[in-house]
């Protein structure tokens, strides 16, 4: 088949990326069902979710929500998320969504101190009901301290930097200090930051992107579906099954945008600790899909090092054949088990050098 110039063209200028409300109107009570199916390894994945909303969803205000966050779930939403691989269903769970679209928690009216804890979907916790994903598991454990989820699926740093930067998150906590954490996956998270090839195929370029201005501090652009001659070119390229296996990584990760992440990594510190002043902020890295630090989290430690901002190292410890979902790859029921063993010790550690949090009740157990 041929393909002639206006033809791309007309794609370039024409094609808009798919708006998931483009048919709401301004408010609805509607159940909403989105479908999506594709293969992986060669098998069939195929997925629902099926929303339904607890009070009425403003579009508007939706959309701003996708505008500088990407793919956020809805707020207020009740969700059906089932999944079948080669047309066997493989889970059916239901999710809750709080403001600003993130995972349901447990409210406390004890709680003296609270710990956020943000990231990608193993935070969010995709495929696990609500009461078990590491949140809540953490809620139930440490009873004097609020857990918040900021997981949201598809999420990098530069998500969570987006919303801390539009959006008045300090409304969302009561406790007036305590610790956040974010959970970040080497890898990646490096290719989300950077709107490499393989992300912006399957998040069409909705992710809010920084970059270094000339002070070398990290600076909101918009979002990667900006840069319209680089989407359509990435695009072009997942649309061909042979250029997508002949150009795999595009761009490639270097030590350079450890650089970015790690000046976004302290501007979020920045605004915590700005509404929070008396609280920690640490950043986990997570090696759990690698044995080995690359060259770019080598850097990403140095920088993180240079700029005074905390971090924690989980090695590579967890049991694959247990803690992950197959083909996918994200935490399973036992994954979120044992980060919340990791972090309930993580939580109970930084407290205690206060001496001001009590003994964690029916512990979910110790890390060493």
């Amino acid at each position: 088949m041929k393909i002639y110039i206006h033809h791309l063209l007309f794609l370039f200028f024409f094609v808009k990326p798919f708006q998931t409300l483009a048919s709401f109107s301004d408010n609805t009570h509607h159940a909403i069902v989105m479908k999506s199916s594709k293969y992986i390894s060669g098998n069939l994945i195929e997925e629902e979710w099926k929303h339904s909303y607890s009070r009425e969803l403003n579009r508007k205000e939706f959309l701003k929500l996708q505008e500088f966050m990407g793919a956020i779930s809805p707020p207020f939403a009740s969700i059906d998320h089932q999944k079948k691989i080669n047309s066997k269903l493989f889970y059916k769970v239901h999710y809750n969504t709080s403001d600003y679209g993130f995972r349901y928690f447990q409210k406390k009216s004890n709680a003296s101190r609270h710990v956020i804890v943000a990231g990608d979907s193993n935070v969010f916790a995709e495929g696990v009901d609500d009461s078990l994903t590491m949140t809540e598991i953490l809620n139930k454990s440490i009873p004097d301290v609020q857990i918040y989820n900021f997981g949201q699926r598809g999420a990098a740093p530069n998500n969570t930097l987006s919303f801390l930067e539009h959006f008045p998150f300090e409304n969302l906590i009561k406790e007036p200090s305590g610790v956040f954490l974010y959970n970040f996956f080497p890898g990646h998270m490096f290719e989300r930051v950077i709107g490499s090839k393989n992300v912006s195929c399957w998040d069409s370029g909705r992710s809010p992107e920084y970059k270094l201005n000339d002070q070398g501090i990290a600076e909101f652009r918009g979002r990667f579906l900006d840069r319209t001659f680089i989407q359509f070119f990435y695009k072009v390229i997942c649309t061909s099954d042979f250029l997508n296996t002949l150009i795999k990584d595009l761009p490639q990760v270097t030590e350079s945008d450890s650089q970015l992440i790690a000046q976004i990594f302290l501007k979020m510190k920045t605004f915590y600790l700005e509404k929070f002043p008396q609280s920690q902020f640490y950043v986990i890295i997570n090696r759990a899909y690698f044995e080995e630090d690359s060259a770019a989290t080598k850097s990403l430690l140095t920088e993180l090092s240079r700029l005074k901002v905390n971090f924690l190292s989980m090695p590579n410890i967890f049991d694959k054949s247990k803690c992950f979902f197959p083909l996918d790859s994200h935490l399973n029921i036992e994954g979120q088990k044992f980060e919340a063993v990791y972090m309930e010790k993580l939580i109970l550690d930084i407290f205690s050098k206060n001496n001001k949090i009590s003994n964690s009740k029916n512990p979910v157990g110790v890390v060493k």
